[in-house]
């Protein structure tokens, strides 16, 4: 596992120093190895997430690995992130770390809010799916980091005025009321992504 991590960390700063692909042949080159890096990412956290009870090594294995999806801000990884949005990065901890933040305790969250619009229709899905708080707490947070306060209660509002379904639509109002009543998240780190 930690060789693919290596692997992958190694992909990545490759990636992301390489110069911007000037033809069409770079660029089909250049994304299909984007691709396999975000396949590798997320079988690497899913291979570290499967395993129960979880190791610290797995759980910051996971993290590392969510982490850089952030980063890529990948599409492709909405479903692996919304099926694991309350993947806990803390819950293995035996040493004290920096202050939590959402990054390092909700990863998956964190990713989600990071990827922004492309995710929104999974996360709706979840909160309309799921009567749980904790479940829509996690998704209140991924709206109010990709769009901040004011912006994802008015999406959530509108969103809510479409539902015919009045179970669902109670619980994106619930999605709403959490991201207006609740904090950042430990206000430790910004409201809202950097575009």
């Amino acid at each position: 596992m930690l060789s693919t991590i290596l692997m992958c960390s190694f992909s990545f700063i490759f990636l992301s120093n390489m110069p911007q692909p000037t033809s069409t042949g770079q660029l089909r080159e250049f994304t299909a190895e984007h691709e396999k890096n975000i396949v590798r990412l997320i079988t690497s956290a899913h291979a570290a997430l499967s395993k129960q009870p979880r190791t610290h090594a797995e759980s910051l294995e996971a993290t590392v690995c969510v982490s850089k999806l952030a980063l890529l801000r990948s599409p492709n990884a909405v479903k692996f992130l919304v099926a694991n949005i309350s993947f806990n990065a803390r819950e293995t901890e035996k040493f004290v770390g920096p202050l939590p933040t959402l990054r390092t305790t909700y990863p998956c969250v964190y990713a989600l809010g990071e990827i922004g619009p492309p995710a929104f229709p999974d996360v709706l899905r979840l909160a309309e799916s799921d009567e749980r708080e904790s479940i829509h707490f996690f998704c209140a947070l991924v709206f109010r980091r990709s769009l901040g306060r004011e912006q994802a209660i008015a999406y959530l509002n509108c969103h809510a005025g479409s539902l015919k379904n009045s179970v669902e639509k109670k619980r994106i109002e619930s999605v709403a009321r959490l991201v207006r009543e609740g904090p950042a998240y430990l206000g430790s780190e910004p409201d809202v992504r950097n575009p």
